[in-house]
């Protein structure tokens, strides 16, 4: 459940173009919401997660073991944003291929539907992977390199 939980809040690197917001509710039924738009990254360490803004000022943070559910809203449109050290998909939106650069190492790259159910996987060789997303349905998946996990839509 938590590396579930892990891949469906990492939505660093990922920027919308609407009012679209993040809210995270606890088991007790708290929530903290946050703007997309104003996230730079969400960390994960020692079972906790980090949100930092864009000028790498933390947010928030909360232990992975309190959230009940992870809420995405007005998501329209999405466009990932390149930084140094990142993943670097191309093409966002995906038709066929989507070719993944930046990777360290070699790396098994793993893609997953939002509910979480791993949907497709591949090793990368020379920090680069091509993944053949022709047979999935349209829709927004999570894809998975080591510590890092970015949005696309296909």
């Amino acid at each position: 459940m938590k590396k579930v939980l892990c891949f469906l809040l990492s939505v660093w690197a990922v920027c919308a173009v609407a009012e679209t917001k993040l809210t995270i509710i606890r088991l007790q039924g708290e929530a903290q919401q946050y703007a997309i738009a104003q996230l730079g990254k969400i960390t994960f360490k020692n079972d906790v997660m980090y949100l930092y803004g864009k000028q790498g000022n933390l947010l928030g943070y909360t232990d992975i073991d309190k959230v009940g559910k992870i809420v995405f809203d007005g998501v329209t449109a999405l466009e990932q944003q390149d930084s140094d050290g990142s993943l670097r998909i191309c093409s966002n939106p995906a038709q066929g291929l989507l070719v993944v650069k930046n990777l360290q190492g070699k790396q098994t790259v793993r893609v997953f539907s939002m509910t979480g159910q791993l949907v497709t996987q591949a090793p990368s060789m020379d920090g680069e992977v091509r993944i053949d997303v022709s047979g999935l349905g349209n829709g927004t998946y999570l894809l998975q390199a080591g510590a890092q996990v970015v949005k696309f839509v296909k």
